[in-house]
């Protein structure tokens, strides 16, 4: 006998609401899907979608729905925070790559042009861009949408609001701090060989302002940095590449054990 999905959601409109506070949580800071460049709209019908794909699954695992107010709304409030937990991990991922063009944009020169970001909707360096726009596009090259939105569903199988625990909560922790460490560690994978080089370009110059201290070695230095940070952008904008899918694939991968690590 066929299901009618319309009745099967009106039946189960609790579990769906659940889910889609999730969704609601997950999109608004994932990579490609938050920020002011999506349309609320868009991102409502996504999520919608989203969670009609993965409710039935809350149905069938065996959870419990409250029966009072106060309890129910503790369940939306946890499953917010979960969504909002997973694609915070995500995003952290494409910070490091801001705070790396942050590092050395300025010192270079490079700095003193700013653009708007659409996801964090703050004003980052031209090259910062560059890099977001290389991340994003790595990001669907290895299916970032489809293994985002899978893990969305697979964390239902694994973590529920009323299930967590001191252990689970400490786990937690230390995944937020991984993703933390990880978006320092990429700032400092990317920034690391360009600082090397604008350090021996100002010791260059300290030298030459000893030498020959007729010189000014102010505006050269300035004339130096430009140019040369114009050419690591493009020496470096390969290995930036083959290093953000490396990350991007790792990112994923701490997301599929952090998922394991809760039991049903």
């Amino acid at each position: 006998m066929a299901i009618d999905p319309i009745n099967f959601l009106i039946y189960n409109f609790q579990f769906f609401l659940v889910s889609f506070v999730r969704a609601i949580g997950f999109l608004t800071v994932l990579p490609l899907f938050g920020g002011i460049n999506v349309p609320n709209r868009i991102r409502v019908v996504l999520s919608f979608f989203l969670s009609y794909i993965s409710f039935p699954i809350i149905s069938n695992l065996g959870y419990t729905i409250p029966t009072s107010l106060g309890s129910y709304i503790f369940i939306l409030i946890g499953e917010l925070l979960i969504g909002l937990l997973m694609g915070f991990f995500v995003y952290l991922i494409f910070i490091g790559f801001q705070l790396a063009a942050q590092i050395f944009s300025t010192s270079f020169g490079l700095g003193f042009v700013e653009v708007v970001d659409p996801i964090s909707e703050t004003s980052i360096p031209t090259y910062g861009t560059l890099l977001l726009i290389f991340a994003t596009l790595i990001f669907i090259s290895i299916d970032g949408p489809f293994l985002s939105f899978q893990a969305f569903i697979e964390s239902y199988k694994k973590i529920w609001p009323y299930n967590l625990n001191i252990d689970s909560v400490k786990a937690i922790a230390q995944f937020i701090v991984s993703g933390f460490n990880a978006m320092f560690a990429i700032a400092i994978k990317i920034s690391l060989p360009i600082i090397a080089v604008i350090l021996a370009i100002d010791i260059t110059v300290g030298v030459i302002a000893k030498t020959a201290p007729q010189m000014n070695v102010l505006n050269l230095s300035f004339d130096i940095k430009v140019i040369v940070g114009l050419l690591l952008v493009i020496v470096f904008s390969l290995p930036i590449l083959t290093l953000a899918q490396d990350i991007l694939k790792e990112a994923f991968y701490k997301l599929w054990n952090f998922l394991k690590m809760f039991k049903i």
